[in-house]
């Protein structure tokens, strides 16, 4: 991965502007690493990894999204977000740091759709090894201990990577809707459902699998199919990977990626224990 130099982030705004930009706030006792290409984002960088480098503690902006108003209710649909909606969360933290509305939408529906690759039937059958449940999972209550028993019981390769069958998933959807959202959106959302646990950046290992099984789901009203081999390697994810790092800068695109995983981070954890602690 590339460093945050000038050359990346002047790629969207121009060297002088870049320039201005990072002196005015060195000036003015802001933030002194600025990541310019997010400027017209309202994501200034500031001193300290995300936090320190992009200049947002996404922590208390989630906590705050989770907190009730004076009526009781919890704001901006984090109600729902308790109750296991990432969506809510994720949409909540974009608009409190300051993205736009269409990187917000993104965001959203990354929310949404980054665990759909869990729809995969072994996946299932190693969530609920039991068979108790008729609906789809995405936890499972069987005891630690034995996860790698039911692993291998379900078909589910060792190793497999369920995000990578999401953005699979996601991209035959997009590729069934072309005139949704311009190109660095389309790219975005892919890469913030392959890299919502950290992998894809810019490859996903690939699992010794062979399976000959197509997946079929809904994605966003629509039916789509993708193999569930997940020996392939989707080869398009280093070069898309490039592109938003050029667009949004490292540090731009690393808070963006953040804002999906600790909010499902969050809402995986619970509303208790998410106010306590948001870290991986």
């Amino acid at each position: 991965m590339r460093g945050a130099s000038p050359s990346g982030s002047n790629r969207v705004l121009g060297r002088p502007r870049a320039e201005a930009l990072i002196g005015a706030a060195a000036l003015s006792g802001g933030p002194c690493v600025v990541d310019a290409s997010l400027i017209g984002q309202g994501l200034p960088l500031d001193r300290q990894a995300i936090k320190r480098l992009c200049g947002v503690d996404l922590e208390p902006r989630i906590l705050a999204a989770l907190e009730p108003d004076e009526d009781g209710e919890v704001d901006r649909g984090a109600r729902d977000a308790a109750a296991g909606s990432v969506l809510e969360l994720a949409r909540a933290t974009a608009q409190s740091i300051g993205l736009s509305e269409a990187l917000a939408e993104v965001v959203e529906r990354a929310g949404v759709l980054h665990d759909i690759g869990k729809a995969d039937e072994r996946f299932q059958r190693w969530l609920d090894p039991e068979n108790q449940h008729s609906e789809l999972l995405a936890k499972s209550a069987t005891p630690r201990h034995r996860w790698e028993a039911t692993r291998a019981a379900s078909g589910w390769p060792r190793g497999g990577r369920h995000e990578d069958l999401s953005a699979r998933l996601v991209q035959a959807w997009l590729a069934q809707n072309p005139a949704w959202a311009d190109p660095d959106q389309r790219d975005l959302l892919v890469h913030l459902v392959i890299s919502h646990h950290g992998k894809g950046r810019p490859l996903v290992p690939p699992a010794d699998d062979g399976s000959m099984r197509n997946l079929s789901t809904e994605v966003n009203g629509a039916l789509v199919e993708v193999p569930v081999d997940l020996g392939i390697i989707d080869w398009s994810q280093p070069s898309r990977f490039r592109r938003l790092n050029d667009r949004f800068g490292p540090w731009g695109l690393a808070l963006l990626e953040a804002v999906v995983r600790l909010a499902d981070h969050a809402v995986s954890a619970g509303l208790e224990t998410s106010r306590s602690r948001l870290d991986d």
